[in-house]
């Protein structure tokens, strides 16, 4: 649109130079006949020379109003898009915390069921060391340093 503009204003440029040149070819001021219809053919070219000024500075306003259109529209489709990215945004992170409440409910339900277990059960040795393992994770039991099997059902048994 501006590269249309810049070209409408510089036809404008080269026509109003026409009309300048036409003005300043004003026949001499020869009475008669032929003066007279030099006059007409002077005001004739000068008429001419008007009009296509004049249709050249509509094109242009035309093309300027186009490009103001453009500009616009190229404004409100930037803003709705953006509000569009600001949605999808505010979306995710929405999905993102539900996943991370589903994730934590998850985990203590897990956790529930492992401390349910050790309720359950009157002996912990029946299980092998690495469910021992998973079951003292679940219930938040430090088990560090325990290497036996024994070490784990006593630091379970005594949380």
């Amino acid at each position: 649109a501006d590269k249309a503009c810049n070209e409408l204003l510089e036809v404008l440029h080269a026509k109003q130079a026409e009309y300048h040149r036409t003005v300043m070819q004003a026949p001499s001021g020869a009475a008669g006949e032929g003066g007279v219809f030099a006059q007409q053919q002077h005001g004739n070219r000068l008429n001419h020379a008007t009009a296509i000024v004049h249709q050249v500075l509509n094109r242009l306003n035309v093309a300027r109003n186009a490009a103001g259109l453009a500009a616009a529209q190229h404004k409100r489709a930037v803003e709705e898009l953006d509000a569009a990215v600001g949605v999808m945004e505010r979306d995710r992170r929405s999905a993102a915390q539900h996943r991370q409440g589903e994730e934590i409910a998850s985990e203590f339900q897990k956790e529930i069921q492992a401390w349910e277990l050790v309720e359950q059960t009157n002996d912990l040795n029946i299980f092998p060391a690495g469910e021992l393992k998973r079951i003292a994770a679940l219930m938040g039991v430090d088990i560090t340093g325990c290497v036996e099997k024994a070490e784990l059902t006593t630091a379970i048994n005594a949380k």
